[in-house]
């Protein structure tokens, strides 16, 4: 044990002044000879972590004899760390792994959205009418409150005022987008029909006096939501890139035996020089998950509307706290039909967490 150990370590002083003090090339190399002095069992995450910049840095230039030495190391490590260790490893498959690899990288980096990133603060001064997450909603006297299958009033979670919301591709420009979860344990998820409800007001009512204000009919159960408090809304256009959680990456990666690439992600994408985003709310976008991405299990073509997060900053004055489950995230998908018309009567609701 004591032996492993420090060759881990005099491994790893070994990359960190390579990685510093050499090229891109010679890193490579010398980390290749490297690893015939250290056992396979020590030299493997290095190796595999070093080649991988060296060949996803250099994939939009035709390789040189130097490069594809470099690329078949790679390749000839990653379907060893897949294959049985007896097994012979083919020519055909090391061209297949670089192709691949260079592939993935390529594909990563066009696959970007638009998104609309949502920063919630607490704030106990919020009017009807303003974005919020939790507190009391809009809502018309005139319209029926959304109820679940056993007849109990689902609880409000977000309001999107679309006018407060930058000049975006993503959503309309006026009215009140609403999302309601039942207040339940699962939050819903138990009541796939009814145990959430996404409400679109076109048209605002500026009168209170045909607006509700006493919703004790839906806080006098117990509250199983995500938060206590009420949060105040700010929103930033930008773009994001695919995250590795998502379907369609998995739908790339998963026909090949390279499926491993998902956990090599942050590795591809620095690659790219391309930093992740961390999970936030969010409005479009690519959606984050703690376990797998619903979407997986239909056929039907549904893209991110909108996603809340968890978030527990104790050392941001006013964060609040927002916990699905064990610091999960809660998403709304809709298909891009039904965004463009505005029906939000068929969005398919999910979370998780860990």
């Amino acid at each position: 044990m004591l032996y492993f150990s420090t060759m881990f370590f005099i491994g790893g002083l070994f990359i960190f002044f390579i990685f510093f003090h050499f090229e891109n090339f010679t890193r490579t190399i010398l980390i290749t000879l490297f690893a015939y002095v250290l056992p396979a069992q020590i030299c493997i995450i290095p190796l595999s972590l070093a080649a991988s910049f060296s060949i996803l840095g250099q994939r939009n230039k035709p390789l040189s004899k130097t490069q594809s030495n470099q690329a078949e190391l790679f390749a000839q490590e990653v379907i060893t760390v897949i294959k049985h260790p007896e097994e012979e490893i083919t020519d055909s498959e090391i061209t297949e792994t670089i192709q691949f690899y260079q592939n993935v990288a390529k594909e990563i980096k066009t696959q970007t959205k638009p998104v609309i990133r949502i920063t919630a603060i607490k704030s106990d001064k919020l009017d009807l009418f303003k974005s919020k997450f939790f507190g009391i909603p809009y809502f018309p006297q005139n319209q029926t409150y959304p109820l679940d299958s056993h007849g109990n009033p689902l609880a409000f979670i977000a309001q999107l005022n679309l006018q407060e919301i930058p000049e975006n591709k993503l959503l309309s420009r006026t009215g009140i987008l609403q999302f309601f979860v039942a207040n339940t344990v699962d939050n819903g998820l138990s009541d796939p029909k009814k145990g959430f409800k996404v409400i679109y007001h076109p048209e605002i009512i500026s009168d209170p006096t045909q607006l509700m204000s006493d919703f004790s009919f839906v806080t006098k159960h117990e509250n199983w939501l995500p938060a206590q408090e009420q949060f105040q809304l700010k929103f930033k256009v930008a773009k994001e890139i695919m995250t590795f959680q998502d379907h369609n990456f998995l739908k790339m990666v998963t026909p090949t035996r390279m499926k491993k690439v998902a956990y090599r992600y942050e590795e591809i994408i620095a690659a790219l020089g391309i930093k992740p985003a961390e999970p936030t709310h969010k409005i479009g976008g690519f959606p984050d998950f703690i376990q797998f991405d619903p979407r997986e299990k239909t056929t039907a073509d549904y893209i991110l509307l909108f996603q809340m997060n968890s978030q527990n900053n104790i050392d941001t004055e006013n964060a609040g706290e927002i916990m699905w489950g064990d610091g999960g995230i809660a998403n709304f998908f809709i298909a891009p039909a039904d965004l463009k018309n505005l029906n939000f009567t068929n969005v398919l609701y999910h979370w998780d967490c860990y």
